[in-house]
């Protein structure tokens, strides 16, 4: 018996190599019905339901072979392999470990786990295990192709592209590390170089998803919006459930003012994955911008489930779900920047008018400006933002009714995209500084004081929303108007070309930072007779205030700016310059110098 299992097994392993799968595996079944517990028969049986993509039967052929015979290194390394394709990541963890216990130079087992290390987030393990591989093994491309991507998640983009580089030298039709190599190229901003990374990998995949999906990306960042369309078409033409690629696709068919489309896009990646976070938030995002508030606000709420999102914060007290607020105490936490601070402080009122008791845990930044703004409100300053536990032990009292993340308000409160009620303005500056401001900038025989701000600091998209400070020189050239530098940051070098340009000084006050000092720049901002900006802090800053502002909105603007409308329920003193075509702000700067020399008279 043990000669026919031998020389079955043999012939049994000879099919399997040959890729002859369904005649090894009658071979191996044969072994079995001889020799049931037989623990290589076992293995590869589970070997083959791998290869045809049944992990859950794979798990239990290689369980039995384990039964058999625990001490075999490579049956839990397989068995950790079928756990990370199922998603069982901690399982594939300790398989892994097994594995590693009994053959401590399992090269492989050490890249496998630092693959599956990476999928948890646990990025400095991944990256030890990874160099542990390495060290036994320096020419295993696998590892090398792994190290560069759990490099690229710590945002060590040089090494990862290194890494990647190795992986091609010693495999250099290795097509899965060409198209990371872009990837990580892509993050770097180097987009030609990227694309040209992502042709290498389908030169030699054709049919690589991924990789159709990726160049995609890089042609959705260079604005050939089309190209990027018909490349994520590809990717889904090979791969129709590829949630990633519908997702990117609907945000560029949104870019081209394909509404419809893109909501579709958007939609069919939820179905195809109702627990993607990164699929909800891309709907909710559109819906909100569409003015579908309450699908929006819903959807809304898988931001916390992100991977790189929000920090979701850990009170203990009972979230708000729109129960009657009067006499009751409510904690709202603020989230994201300090736009979404203010837009979202704009429903703090309603919470007060409806008789609640409202603890706003706010930016250190804007405590004093809040303070003032919301009479009866208790502002507490947050602690780190990268620390999601409370660090006010006041904000932990028993007392607290309830809590709330202040976006989260929306789904109670802005139902629908009707004007907001009550006053224009809901930030109070502080009138006694911006009086002296007013009166100081005016002192120079300025006439009409008009602030300005050009550039958003969003890293993901704030190069859409923003233009050079030279493309509102028309701006100077009004007579009676005195520009205003409101824009944060260093602006010396633009407003200096500027000037050369134009022969228009900026007035720039050197005593306001508008990065630290928050409420002094609310006063700056409130000195102001009309604001011209781009979307970004200073536009939420004007409208909050009250101030006559002019939001120049790119094409494919943020869901506050909603669609096909000049007016903006958040801020009732704020009216929209859209741009028709993206990148192009001639036409609006244009309406904007006609409109002002009518705000003058």
């Amino acid at each position: 018996m043990q000669q026919f299992v031998q020389e079955t097994l043999q012939k049994g392993a000879q099919l399997h190599q040959q890729g002859l799968l369904a005649e090894a595996e009658t071979l191996y079944r044969k072994i079995l019905e001889t020799a049931p517990g037989h623990p290589d028969a076992n293995h590869l049986l589970g070997m083959i339901e791998r290869q045809a993509g049944r992990n859950e039967q794979a798990v239990e052929w290689y369980s039995r072979a384990i039964q058999a015979n625990p001490d075999v290194a490579a049956y839990h390394g397989n068995l950790g392999n079928a756990f990370k394709d199922l998603g069982r990541l901690e399982e594939a963890v300790s398989s892994y470990h097994k594995a590693l216990a009994i053959k401590p130079d399992f090269a492989e087992a050490h890249s496998n786990l630092g693959s599956t290390l990476k999928e948890l987030g646990r990025l400095d393990e991944a990256v030890a295990s990874l160099h542990k591989a390495l060290a036994i093994k320096p020419d295993f491309a696998v590892a090398h192709n792994n190290l560069g991507n759990s490099l690229k998640e710590l945002g060590r983009l040089d090494e990862a592209v290194a890494s990647y580089r190795k992986a091609l030298a010693i495999q250099p039709d290795y097509a899965e590390a060409h198209s990371n190599l872009g990837n990580a190229l892509q993050d770097l901003g180097l987009l030609d170089e990227a694309m040209a990374s992502y042709r290498k990998a389908l030169a030699i995949q054709p049919d690589y998803a991924e990789a159709h999906g990726n160049l995609g990306n890089a042609l959705q960042d260079l604005g050939r919006l089309d190209e990027a369309v018909a490349s994520y078409h590809k990717a889904l033409a090979i791969k129709p459930d590829f949630v990633k690629a519908h997702i990117n696709l609907g945000g560029t068919l949104k870019e081209l003012g394909q509404l419809d489309e893109a909501l579709a896009c958007h939609r069919r990646a939820v179905e195809i994955d109702p627990g993607s976070a990164e699929a909800h938030h891309h709907l909710s995002l559109q819906l909100l911008q569409l003015g579908e508030m309450q699908e929006g606000w819903d959807e809304y709420e898988w931001r916390w489930r992100l991977k790189y999102g929000v920090l979701p914060r850990d009170f203990p007290h009972v979230p708000w779900q729109g129960e009657d607020p009067g006499g009751k105490t409510i904690l709202v936490w603020s989230e994201q920047g300090i736009g979404d601070e203010i837009l979202f402080a704009g429903m703090i009122p309603a919470l007060t008018d409806a008789g609640a008791r409202v603890i706003l845990e706010c930016d250190p930044r804007m405590v004093d400006l809040f303070a003032r703004s919301f009479p009866g409100v208790t502002c507490i300053a947050r602690g780190a933002a990268t620390d999601p536990r409370p660090v006010d032990a006041s904000l932990l009292e028993p007392g607290i009714d309830y809590q709330s993340a202040a976006g989260s308000l929306g789904r109670w409160l802005r139902p629908n995209t009707d004007p907001r009620p009550g006053p224009a303005a809901y930030l109070a500056a502080d009138g006694a500084r911006r009086d002296a401001l007013r009166e100081r900038y005016k002192a120079g025989g300025g006439g009409l004081l008009v602030g300005i701000s050009w550039n958003s600091k969003n890293k993901r998209i704030g190069d859409k929303k923003s233009l050079p400070l030279l493309s509102l020189s028309p701006l100077a050239g009004i007579p009676g108007v005195q520009l205003v530098d409101l824009q944060y940051g260093d602006t010396r070098a633009e407003r200096n070309a500027f000037a050369a340009d134009t022969g228009v000084e900026i007035l720039h006050d050197d005593s306001i930072d508008q990065m630290a000092d928050l409420d002094a720049f609310g006063a700056q901002v409130s000195a102001m007779d009309l604001v011209v900006t781009v979307s970004n802090t200073t536009a939420h800053f004007a409208g909050a205030l009250g101030v006559p502002t002019w939001v120049m909105v790119n094409s494919t603007p943020l869901p506050c700016w909603l669609l096909d409308r000049d007016d903006s329920p958040w801020y009732p003193s704020a009216t929209l310059f859209r741009q028709a075509l993206g990148g192009e702000w001639t036409d609006v700067i244009k309406h904007i110098v006609n409109r002002l020399r009518d705000f003058q008279s």
